[in-house]
């Protein structure tokens, strides 16, 4: 009975996921809690249209290394509704879909009309994100392309979209890429991408980056540092992102 408690506690958005099952995905409605994360990454994309007709099929594309597990979180950028989609899961017991073995995969059970054509949400507001799931060292994410099922042709994209979102107005911020360095591989100083923008309270801001800037395929550190508006605080965001086209 404790571990049971104690699982709960752990996981706040268990019990929305046992009441938002809708066929491999869980998506619904959710009550976020009142305190937000200082700093969080919502998106990370190559493609995502900006519109798109109701009762369609969506699909996710995605890459990642052989052997793991990915989690693709859809959330709203510029929060209405606090939508949630999660997936991919298994029809059977809720758990991640299998894993990946190296190559593009592609989930295609978004179905639109379930709970987006519901609350009207528009496509140029939804965040995507794909995370290698059980990563403890920091937060891992892979690139993804969003498209109509039956649609599959879409530009050629030759840039990363990052979303992020602070709890707090921001002055400016800026975000600093490095390769995670290989064996036999000298380092890179890699690249800063400021934002120097005022950007109010809880409202998400965007940085691109040009696949041109990132010399090799692999695995890069990203840290995202805040400047705020009414705070002294720096803590930055740091995460790996896996730099691989998907085209």
């Amino acid at each position: 009975m404790l571990a049971l408690i104690v699982s709960a506690q752990s996981d706040p958005l268990l019990s929305w996921r046992r009441q938002n099952r809708v066929g491999t995905r869980y998506e619904g409605l959710v009550q976020e809690k009142a305190g937000y994360p200082q700093l969080e990454l919502l998106s990370f994309t190559t493609y995502v249209p900006d519109r798109f007709e109701k009762k369609q099929r969506l699909s996710i594309r995605y890459v990642c290394e052989p052997g793991q597990r990915i989690q693709i979180i859809a959330r709203e950028l510029k929060v209405w509704w606090y939508y949630r989609m999660e997936a991919p899961i298994d029809s059977a017991d809720g758990a991640l879909s299998q894993a990946c073995n190296g190559n593009p995969e592609t989930y295609d059970g978004w179905e639109t009309a379930q709970v987006i054509d519901k609350y009207d949400l528009q496509a140029s507001n939804l965040g995507i994100l794909a995370r290698v799931a059980g990563e403890t060292r920091a937060l891992q994410v892979v690139p993804t392309e969003v498209y109509v099922h039956d649609k599959p042709a879409i530009p050629s994209p030759n840039r990363y979209t990052f979303w992020f979102r602070a709890d707090s107005g921001l002055a400016e911020a800026s975000l600093t890429v490095v390769p995670v360095e290989p064996a036999g591989r000298s380092g890179d100083l890699g690249k800063t991408y400021a934002r120097k923008t005022t950007v109010p309270s809880r409202q998400p801001f965007k940085l691109e980056i040009p696949f041109q800037d990132l010399p090799h395929p692999g695995l890069y550190t990203a840290t995202l540092v805040p400047k705020f508006t009414l705070q002294n605080t720096t803590n930055p965001l740091v995460f790996r992102f896996l730099h691989r086209p998907l085209q």
